[in-house]
């Protein structure tokens, strides 16, 4: 907790804080302070504001935020810890999620085995390991036969998001390693349960859902699939510890649950994309006021053919949801998969971006071609073939409160549905999964202190009063037990 009787206010408008509290103002975590609301001296010995609460709600947003970790991780406190220290795991496919898992392993110091289908793929992320840190212990394995050479302690899957080749794949695996070691998928959208039926002992697979960035998110989702052994699961939570994660445990649903929250406002987008709106216009809003990221950007990161398979899922599941619009799919056809091909909703130069920050997203965003909106020809005229019209801008404020009515809907739709027992869970999912800005807080936040997000127009969401009300009811049950 930030001991508030050590802030004196200068009358200058200034906040002269502790240094062991200045440092939170500049830790990435928080954020950075928003431009007309604070700025941080050269000397970073006071803050100068025009609105002092803002001072204290921030405060109050880095007690909150720590109260969400210090729950995350007596998840994965037990009375007899394994010494993971020193013990190999295996990460099985070398794609985006693959290579970001692998470079925050070898990051945390632990040992690393690759193993893909494309084999100069796994060895290409095995020698970009070995150059960035040449003391990492990464070995390569042409063969998957291969992997029984190594005792590995935890097998992590991150092939492509098909039911059947993942069924194949670990029931593969499986013939392979020993039965003391911990297999993990690292499905975004597919029921564990959908999995685990091809293993001979299918109550030993444990989801381990790892978001992208990989290296920004604080959690990973551990899914606990019904009927499996609460044993594995704990163990995959102490494994989120050692590579320097929180443990964010949620059931066997599909989507899970940060998933369930990016589908939504990743749906509303490309609505509004099909409605008329610059797709540089929807990310720039989604930024500016403070998603971690902008839809369509986050989208090319995933990869289109992943955005696309999940968005399947999903509608398969929740019918009731708008029908997948044939603009994706349409961009997959002409190989514009993301990131990954330097061509996607955006053209990318050997990958773009840089880093997942805002402000260099925003950077990005400004330099794409404005004639266009953002996209370049080839995208223009996919749009021009399922829609009539032009692309045109609109206000800023209402795009914001377009994506902020899925977030805050599809928040209330998981606690209506059962889905999720404790509030914490969306919160930590929407600040430490999605990237949100902390300055915002979570959903339960807000509905539990009024007035805590000032700086939205609320009245441009006509619901959400009902949505916040019954978002404190949920919050002040579980809060009262």
């Amino acid at each position: 907790m930030i001991d508030r009787s050590k802030v004196e206010w200068g009358l200058d408008k200034s906040v002269w804080l502790p240094r062991s509290t200045r440092s939170l103002f500049a830790f990435p975590e928080c954020g950075t302070l928003p431009n007309g609301r604070c700025q941080v001296d050269q000397l970073g010995c006071s803050i100068l504001t025009d609105n002092p609460s803002y001072i204290f709600k921030r405060m109050h947003n880095i007690d909150y935020l720590n109260e969400l970790r210090t729950w995350l991780r007596q998840t994965a406190e037990v009375p007899t810890p394994q010494d993971l220290a020193g013990m190999p795991i295996l990460i099985v496919g070398a794609g985006t999620m693959g290579a970001e898992i692998a470079t925050l392993a070898a990051d945390a110091g632990v040992p690393v085995g690759l193993y893909d289908t494309q084999r100069q793929a796994a060895s290409d992320l095995a020698q970009h390991l070995a150059r960035r840190d040449p003391e990492c212990n990464v070995q390569f394995h042409p063969e998957l036969a291969d992997v029984a050479s190594r005792p590995y302690a935890l097998v992590i899957e991150t092939i492509t998001e098909q039911l059947e080749a993942k069924r194949r794949l670990l029931a593969e695996l499986e013939q392979w390693i020993p039965k003391s070691t911990l297999l993990t998928s690292n499905t975004s959208t597919l029921p564990l349960k959908s999995l685990a039926d091809s293993l001979t002992n299918p109550d030993r697979l444990v989801g381990m859902h790892f978001l992208l960035p990989v290296r920004d998110r604080e959690i990973i989702e551990i899914v606990a699939p019904e009927g499996g052994s609460p044993l594995w699961v704990t163990s995959a939570c102490q494994w989120c510890k050692q590579l320097g994660k929180l443990p964010l445990v949620v059931g066997d649903e599909i989507g899970f649950l940060v998933n369930r929250l990016l589908n939504a406002v990743l749906v509303r987008a490309v609505e509004l994309w099909a409605d008329g709106i610059f797709p540089v216009e929807i990310d720039r809003a989604a930024l500016e006021f403070g998603l971690g990221f902008g839809p369509f950007i986050a989208m090319d990161h995933i990869g289109l053919d992943t955005v696309v398979r999940a968005g399947a899922v999903f509608w398969h599941k929740f019918p009731d949801q708008p029908r997948p619009s044939p603009l994706l799919p349409a961009l997959v056809k002409r190989r514009r998969l993301g990131r990954k091909v330097d061509h996607g909703i955006y053209d990318y130069d050997q990958g773009g971006i840089r880093d997942s920050s805002r402000a260099t997203q925003l950077e990005f965003l400004s330099t794409r071609p404005e004639i266009l909106g953002g996209v370049c020809e080839e995208v223009n005229s996919i749009w021009q073939r399922y829609h009539s019209g032009t692309l045109r801008s609109a206000d800023r404020a209402w795009i914001q409160s377009c994506l902020w009515t899925a977030l805050i809907r599809e928040a209330v739709a998981v606690c209506d549905e059962g889905y999720v027992k404790d509030a914490r869970a969306v919160d930590s999912a929407w600040l430490f999964g999605l990237g949100i800005s902390r300055d915002l807080g979570g959903p339960f936040q807000w509905a539990l202190q009024e007035g805590h997000v000032d700086s939205f127009a609320w009245e441009m969401i006509p619901e959400i009063g009902p949505m916040l009300e019954r978002l404190r009811q949920y919050a002040a049950g579980i809060m009262s037990q």
